[in-house]
């Protein structure tokens, strides 16, 4: 995108007014804390299997990521994520963007900018009779910011040592699905030492001018234009275990429990075969990590799919509810933290079976999803797919929250994604909190200017201090918010995650007229949470306790803190430790001994992550 676009407009007695506006991020903090975790994996260079890959090839793209699988791609600049791309497929896309492999800029001008390159695919002893197709789906746009007419996505085939040559080019003059493309492999290119790659031609400005791959399959015996594959596949991931938040203390969910409980366990199934499907089991489980209970598991046998169709199948029908199983399982009222982890699975009787691919398979029959219940209030999943900005000095914009059991307010995480510019210079916002019913209302009960901060890590949310709390009614409605106070070329950007288009319904601004709800097409949820009592660390990996991997002493401790690594293997490690307000004070590497006699006495909470495996495990300390 090469400009800022303006996407609502109030009027109001003929006058225009500042308006809320959708900026394009242009960074990506998953990459980026990624590749400051494995610089290795990071790296720009193309990366090689040891042997040539035979058909058939597929990938869905249904993995982890955030890099492309190195046993079918030869490079890691493209974004492979499930958040992106709208209605895909298969679960899982390979997003090309305007952005590097460590989730930063490729520069200011526009040009080439990612590369999706397969690894060498042996074609000998193949001829055109074999009918050898490649195909896949792209979606421009997605979720994300839309490509322009000038921009374009480019297939090339490269056959032994020959130059690259332009097979297929889609410009980016549509916003639309995911459509399908199939390209027959010619004579030209049936050698040993075959490859194809997807690029882009967009801005390098950022997270911009995307377009989003899936299910690229190369075979034989395929007919053109023909989307069939022998998949039965998950196309999105379960939604939260609440009806919209995404993130609550556990005290507040058991005093709601049975409105705030999401009983709509209903996933989307999409069956590529040409054939009705069977599909065998279609399983829901329900379970709470922290003290392993699991609370319902559900299962529909003998479900049947039409041929190249998607379908909602209720794994919990009215007709068979009882709120408490889900709402309350065997868990107990007094859990000072939780972690539900949601899981669909299925089994279907034809499925792709990619036998020669090595340390790969498909991974679509299984998606997961994790609520939080800790000491804040959010309705966002932890990534941004574009920012708000409040175009005018004076804006404001809200989002709304509501205590099921009085407590008190200590602070307000915001998610400001990083900027070209850097939003702390020059800036300044007033961090507001106001009562109200079903909207603001009055003058605000808080209000204190802050400058912009960028956070820490993947979430990367900065916790904003209020000072003295401020106690919180049961049932009643709070606001907390910001208002645009300097005048400046780029509003602070504020994240959007456009993925909980059920929180829309609690954003709020005022441009100067009285407040009015975002306008439907700024969908999603704003990344802005509020911070009450409990144990103030707040994070959204799964909650593992330190003791597994170390012993940690003393406890209160003064001057040093003692980690007793049980592998010895300490460079495997990084620790962070984090203050009463959440707020990372030290991070390191891992070390024997961690020096903490210059922090403050009081209560600190250690995070130590697993560089290999992305394991994050916690643990509370005493400063005296």
């Amino acid at each position: 995108m090469r400009y800022i676009l303006t996407i609502s407009c109030l009027l109001i007695s003929l006058w225009v007014f500042a308006q809320p506006v959708a900026l394009p991020l242009t960074t990506n903090p998953v990459l980026q804390e990624y590749a400051k975790a494995h610089p290795e994996k990071a790296k720009p260079q193309l990366k090689s299997a040891p042997a040539s890959l035979t058909l058939p090839f597929m990938d869905d793209f249904s993995y982890k990521g955030p890099y492309p699988e190195t046993s079918l791609w030869m490079d890691n600049d493209v974004f492979v994520n499930n958040t992106l791309g709208m209605n895909p497929p298969s679960i899982g896309v390979a997003t090309l963007d305007g952005l590097d492999a460590t989730g930063l800029p490729y520069g200011d001008e526009e040009g080439w900018a990612d590369t999706l390159t397969s690894q060498i695919i042996d074609l000998s002893g193949t001829t055109p009779s074999d009918g050898i197709i490649l195909s896949f789906f792209v979606q421009p746009q997605g979720f994300g910011d839309a490509p322009e007419s000038i921009d374009r996505l480019v297939l090339e085939f490269k056959k032994d040592s020959s130059e690259w040559v332009e097979v297929r080019t889609i410009a980016g003059d549509f916003v639309g699905d995911f459509e399908y493309i199939s390209q027959p492999i010619s004579s030209l290119y049936l050698g040993g030492d075959f490859q194809f790659r997807f690029l882009n031609f967009n801005a390098r400005t950022g997270f911009v001018d995307l377009w989003h791959i899936d299910y690229v399959k190369m075979d034989k015996g395929r007919l053109e234009g023909s989307p069939v594959f022998e998949d039965v596949c998950f196309t999105e991931a379960p939604k939260s275990y609440l009806k919209e938040l995404t993130a609550m203390p556990w005290a507040h969910y058991w005093e709601n429990r049975f409105n705030l409980v999401n009983l709509n366990l209903i996933p989307n199934i999409r069956n590529h075969n040409d054939n009705s499907e069977n599909i065998s089991n279609i399983n829901f489980k329900a379970e709470e990590v922290v003290s392993e209970v699991t609370i319902l598991t559900r299962d529909m046998n003998n479900a049947t799919i039409a041929p190249l169709s998607e379908s909602e199948f209720d794994l919990y029908p009215l007709a068979e509810q009882n709120t408490g199983d889900l709402a309350i399982g065997s868990l107990s009222a007094g859990l000072p933290e939780a972690k539900i982890i949601t899981e669909y699975y299925l089994t279907a009787p034809n499925q792709e079976v990619i036998s020669n691919q090595e340390n790969f398979n498909l991974t679509n029959d299984v998606v997961t999803r994790e609520t939080t219940f800790s000491n804040y209030f959010s309705y966002d999943d932890g990534t941004a797919e574009y920012n708000i900005g409040l175009d005018g000095a004076g804006s404001q914009a809200a989002v709304r929250f509501i205590p099921s059991i009085d407590d008190q307010l200590h602070a307000i995480q915001i998610h400001i994604p990083y900027a070209a510019d850097d939003v702390s210079a020059g800036q300044i916002f007033n961090l507001k909190v106001w009562e109200g019913g079903d909207k603001p209302q009055g003058d605000p009960i808080f209000s204190k200017d802050f400058i912009p901060q960028y956070g820490e890590g993947i979430v990367g949310f900065y916790t904003y201090d209020i000072g003295d709390p401020i106690p919180l009614t049961a049932g009643q409605s709070y606001f907390i918010g910001w208002e645009q106070v300097t005048i400046a070329d780029s509003p602070i950007p504020i994240g959007m995650d456009k993925n909980n288009p059920d929180a829309a319904s609690n954003n709020f601004f005022n441009l100067g007229v009285g407040w009015f709800p975002f306008p439907d097409n700024l969908p999603g949820a704003l990344m802005i949470r509020a911070v009450v009592n409990g144990d103030p660390f707040v994070s959204n990996e799964p909650a593992l306790n330190a003791s597994e991997i170390a012993e940690i002493f003393p406890n209160p401790a003064n001057d040093n803190l003692f980690i007793n690594l049980k592998s010895n293997n300490y460079e495997d490690y990084q620790i962070g430790i984090f203050n009463s307000a959440g707020q990372l004070i030290h991070m390191s590497q891992l070390q024997a001994a961690i020096p903490v006699n210059t922090l403050a006495n009081g209560m600190y909470f250690i995070q130590i992550k697993e560089h290999n495996t992305n394991a994050v495990y916690y643990e509370k300390f005493v400063k005296k």
